[in-house]
């Protein structure tokens, strides 16, 4: 009697109901014509893939019935598996959904995906600034327009900011304590990113940095390199098993993969006219994007609350050099 409401808690509560509410409602909004492309493309597949029968089997990019590569019209694939492999077992479990007039089940799946991205967000925040920080950003991406309209549909994207905004938790805390804990778990989220999307491997500096950053402790800069190494190792580890179908043999990489990046990358070249290329013809590399991402992608308050807190916190790293920092500025 006479204690104190935890408003911190009834505010994460609300915040929760509310981001909720704006991912789930009208997850049908298309009644199942699939309009997204490349969900449709990753629906359509996961009607064709099948559950290999061991492990080994699951592992043999020649002849693994969920290799994508391995059946025709869909070889160019330049995803990662991860996404793929847990939408396809989603379906299949919830498949009663379809009683309830969802025409694509994995759409459900997305949306519970981007709110464990808020959480994470939260707990980002919250580890560098304090609770109320953590807070405000959570409520800041919780009503981000690209995020809701993401959870409404079934592609990688999800599943690719949910496991980078783990990894940079994971990136600072090796940079701040320098533990085991946080060098193997960051390892394995990054893994687990490149497995939804190649793309990711532009995290590559920040894990290095990380390490480098981390507190020397008795042994100096072999401690620091062993942390790299370790996370690293883990990274090759997790992306070998949650996305096999890069690989024809051991770590070796399947030159049907590395064609079908080629041929992605030959899209985006000057004179290639690849329709979802055209927005970008005689755009300048920079403003463009950043205007589109202002006014569309999260909205301007969002925007200018993210110029804000970037100003901000370069400001504090300056002022006192916490190695975190910096390395949250340049990812």
């Amino acid at each position: 009697p006479g204690a104190r409401p935890d408003w911190s808690l009834l505010a994460a509560m609300v915040l929760l109901g509310v981001a909720l509410l704006l991912r789930l409602s009208g997850l049908n909004l298309d009644a199942g014509a699939m309009l997204h492309p490349d969900e449709r493309f990753l629906v359509m597949l996961m009607g064709v893939i099948d559950w290999p029968v061991s492990l080994p089997a699951y592992l043999d990019s020649a002849a693994s019935p969920l290799n994508p590569f391995n059946h025709d019209g869909y070889q160019f694939y330049v995803y990662g598996t991860l996404p793929l492999l847990a939408g396809k077992a989603f379906t299949e479990w919830s498949v009663w959904l379809g009683h309830f007039g969802l025409d694509i089940p994995a759409r459900l799946l997305v949306a519970c995906i981007d709110i464990v991205t808020l959480g994470a967000v939260f707990v980002l925040a919250r580890d560098a600034f304090g609770r109320s920080t953590g807070l405000l950003a959570a409520t800041l991406y919780g009503f981000s327009v690209l995020p809701i309209q993401l959870s409404h549909f079934f592609t990688v994207d999800p599943f690719l900011a949910l496991f980078l905004t783990l990894a940079l938790i994971q990136a600072l805390a090796l940079a701040r304590a320098g533990t085991w804990r946080a060098a193997i778990l960051l390892g394995l989220f990054w893994g687990a990113a490149l497995a939804c999307k190649v793309s990711a491997v532009a995290f590559l500096p920040v894990v290095m940095a990380a390490a480098w950053l981390a507190p020397q402790g008795a042994h100096g800069v072999a401690r620091r390199a062993l942390l790299c190494l370790a996370a690293l190792a883990l990274a090759a580890l997790a992306f070998r098993l949650l996305h096999p179908y890069a690989f024809s043999g051991g770590f070796t990489l399947d030159p049907r993969f590395l064609e079908a990046l080629r041929a992605l990358d030959a899209l985006g070249e000057e004179g290639a006219w690849f329709p979802p290329a055209w927005q970008w013809i005689q755009r300048d590399a920079v403003a463009y994007p950043l205007w589109n991402l202002a006014r569309y992608g999260v909205g301007l308050p969002m925007f200018a609350a993210a110029m804000a807190g970037c100003a901000v916190w370069a400001c504090r790293a300056v002022r006192t050099r916490a190695p975190e920092s910096v390395l949250a500025l340049a990812w």
